[in-house]
C-alpha cells in the first residue's frame, strides 16, 4: 500500500486501485505551498518531513517516485527517464529477437572501413569494436515524434502507457488539471489511470468540494478543515 502524508495534515492519502486520489483546496496561500513543496521534491532540491511517500512503511525517496505535471501542453515524453527505459527495452526486445551477435556481424563492414580510414592517420587511436543497441539508438537520436504528441489529453495518456510499461514512478500528480480539462476528459483521464493501475494524485486550487466518479477526495476548505470524501 503507498501513502502519502502531508505535515500538519490530519488525514494520510492512501492510494486505493479503486480511486483516484484529489487533494482539493480552496485557501490560495496553503495550495501555493503544497505545490511548491511537491514541486520542489519532486525535482531533488530539498527533501525533508513536509510530505513523506511510503510503501509498505518503508519510506520513499520523492524524486526518484513521484512525477510532477503543471504543463498539459509541454509534457516531456522525451525526458531521459523515458528514453533510458525506451532504449532498454528495445534492446531486449533486438536481443531476444535476434540474438547480441546480429549487431556485431552487420556491424562488421562499418568497424572495417572505420579501420581503414584511420590508418591514414599517424596516430595511436583505439576504439571500442563492440556497440550495443542502446548505444546505437542514441547515436541515431531515437525518440517520440513531438510533432505527433501534440495533443494534451492523448500525451496525458502516452504518458500513463510509459509510466505502466517501464514502471519509473510510483505516483504521478496533477497540479490544477481540473481548471485544463472538462470534466468528460476528467473522467477519461481517470479511467485510463485506474485501467493502467496508475496511481495518480490530482491537486487543485478550487472551493468546489462536488465529487466526479471514481474520486476520493481530502477537502480542505478557507478554515483548513479537512473533509474526507468517495464517491
Amino acid at each position: 500500500m503507498i501513502t502519502l502524508r502531508f505535515a500538519g495534515f490530519e488525514n494520510l492519502i492512501v492510494f486505493d486501485e479503486r480511486y483516484i486520489n484529489v487533494l482539493e483546496i480552496s485557501e490560495k496561500e496553503l495550495f501555493k505551498k503544497i505545490t511548491y513543496i511537491v514541486n520542489k521534491y519532486s525535482k531533488n532540491i530539498e527533501e525533508g518531513n513536509e510530505i513523506v511517500l511510503l510503501e509498505n512503511d518503508n519510506r520513499l525517496e520523492i524524486s526518484k517516485n513521484i512525477l510532477v505535471v503543471n504543463d498539459f501542453y509541454n509534457i516531456d515524453i522525451n525526458s531521459n527517464k523515458i528514453i533510458k527505459s525506451l532504449y532498454k527495452e528495445i534492446e531486449i526486445q533486438y536481443n531476444y529477437e535476434h540474438g547480441e551477435e546480429n549487431l556485431l556481424i552487420n556491424l562488421e563492414n562499418i568497424f572495417r572501413n572505420l579501420h581503414e580510414t584511420l590508418s591514414f592517420y599517424d596516430f595511436e587511436l583505439e576504439y571500442k569494436r563492440e556497440i550495443k543497441i542502446s548505444e546505437l539508438l542514441k547515436c541515431i537520436g531515437l525518440k517520440f515524434n513531438e510533432y505527433y504528441y501534440d495533443n494534451p489529453l492523448d500525451n496525458l495518456i502516452c504518458l500513463f502507457d510509459l509510466v505502466s510499461l517501464f514502471k519509473l514512478y510510483k505516483v504521478i500528480a496533477l497540479i490544477n488539471v481540473k481548471s485544463f480539462f472538462s470534466d468528460e476528459e476528467i473522467i477519461e483521464i481517470y479511467k485510463s489511470a485506474l485501467h493502467r493501475d496508475i496511481k495518480l494524485l490530482l491537486i487543485d486550487y478550487s472551493d468546489e468540494s462536488e465529487l466526479l466518479e471514481y474520486e476520493s477526495k481530502l477537502y480542505i476548505d478557507t478554515d483548513f478543515d479537512e473533509f474526507v470524501l468517495k464517491k
